[in-house]
């Protein structure tokens, strides 16, 4: 049993703890704030506090996690080194085992404290990446919280070789936004009138050849790859979870109506592994995200307990709330639109930590780590090179055995510029 001694408890010194001996590693710990009774330990022990009290591992503190509030930090990158690995911290310490607050560090990461600073977003009210410190401080691409982990318990269990650590195991999901289900079919009369004559006065004939080979029987629906995803996940054995959009038609909502059988069929046939796609519009609704949990639940029967946000359009601080209130216990948009990487720097799921309230939550987050879009709509880049971008995330993941999360779209698979179906079979045969 590891004892660790703080000078006193707080949420924030408990949930940083917790993250790294119970969910990145698994070792067996107890804090306590009694000086004599930490003294008198015959122990593997450690202290995060100002000054170390005798022989024990010595991790020096700074303030973040003895504070309840949220404040601005100019924060400059401490560099450290681990044999093969790189460590970038914050909030320097002096006499210490490492040169810098790794459990401030984490939870600083993790938290998603800089999300609550400031409101320089892009047009869709979303916090820009390259506002963020892993962006700046060039390490997107890493897991870096899993990193302190490594060589703190590393640290720990050169100290203390009697201490049993286990190691979390490496995983794979791909997970699916399903913006429209079908690119025609069951659009209705006037959609598909409308979509034909906008393809006309643009010139995409080859579009509106389609259109009508599609609605004819001639030909099937270009977006409908659920049977390909499906039978990809068996033969790989890399499981898929879908979230479908159910909010009312908008500028950025273009899915089928949830009147449409066809489209209800579709979702009950991937119930066990699906959750909602929280609609752009959602958020223009006071109870926006509870209605289109109705909508969910009329349609399987039961509630939706994990979600993703249409466009990733969500601030922490506002919505991660009231996905509790709609049921939401899984939460995957923890990633960013244009850049692959680890946007809360750890590549495992992880209980949301509220700034606001000062404590732990039971919504659970889920990062992905690239999106098929950052590919597509962002970069112009040819297969071999996405493949690259792809294995650079996934080697990292696997390396501190994480939790590797991918979001594809099923109309993805329709492109032609790339080869989306070779890439995603190439992916499932690799990623594991």
């Amino acid at each position: 049993m590891l004892l660790i001694y703080v000078t006193h408890i707080t949420p924030r010194t408990q949930y940083v703890f917790d993250l790294f001996f119970n969910n990145i590693f698994q070792l067996q710990y107890t804090v306590t704030a009694d000086k004599a009774q930490f003294l008198e330990y015959t122990g593997p022990r450690i202290s995060y506090t100002d000054n170390a009290l005798g022989d024990e591992l010595f991790f020096k503190s700074t303030p973040l996690l003895f504070e309840t509030g949220i404040r601005y930090f100019e924060l400059s990158g401490i560099d450290a080194r681990e044999g093969e690995i790189h460590l970038k911290g914050f909030f320097a310490t002096a006499n210490s085992t490492l040169p810098f607050d790794a459990f401030a560090s984490a939870f600083y990461l993790v938290s998603r404290y800089e999300e609550y600073l400031g409101d320089d977003v892009d047009h869709h009210g979303r916090f820009h990446a390259h506002n963020s410190v892993a962006y700046q401080q060039f390490f997107l691409l890493e897991p870096m919280v899993d990193l302190y982990a490594q060589v703190v318990v590393k640290r720990i269990q050169e100290k203390f070789p009697e201490l049993t650590v286990k190691h979390s195991s490496y995983e794979v999901l791909s997970t699916v936004d399903v913006d429209m289900a079908w690119k025609y079919s069951h659009k209705g009369f006037v959609r598909n009138i409308g979509g034909f004559f906008s393809d006309l006065f643009k010139g995409n004939l080859v579009q509106c050849v389609e259109r009508v080979r599609v609605l004819f029987g001639d030909k099937a629906d270009p977006f409908q790859s659920f049977d390909f995803l499906e039978n990809t996940a068996k033969e790989s054995n890399i499981p898929v979870h879908f979230f479908w959009l159910l909010g009312n038609h908008g500028e950025y909502d273009k899915n089928t109506s949830v009147q449409k059988s066809p489209f209800r069929q579709l979702i009950n046939r991937f119930k066990n592994i699906s959750g909602i796609h929280f609609s752009y519009g959602s958020h223009t609704v006071v109870q926006g995200f509870k209605e289109e949990q109705k909508r969910y639940q009329s349609i399987t029967g039961a509630n939706a307990t994990s979600s993703r946000f249409h466009f990733l359009k969500y601030k922490v601080d506002k919505d991660f709330p009231k996905l509790m209130e709609a049921g939401i216990q899984e939460e995957y948009s923890m990633g960013y639109a244009m850049h692959e990487g680890f946007r809360a720097s750890i590549a495992r799921p992880f209980l949301w930590f509220d700034l606001k309230a000062n404590n732990v939550t039971e919504l659970t987050i889920v990062p992905f780590m690239f999106m098929d879009a950052s590919f597509r709509y962002h970069d112009d880049l040819k297969d071999e090179e996405i493949k690259e971008k792809i294995v650079h995330v996934m080697k990292r993941t696997k390396a501190v055995n994480g939790k590797l999360v991918t979001l594809w779209h099923n109309d993805t698979f329709e492109e032609k510029r790339n080869d989306w179906k070779n890439i995603y079979q190439w992916f499932n045969q690799i990623a594991k």
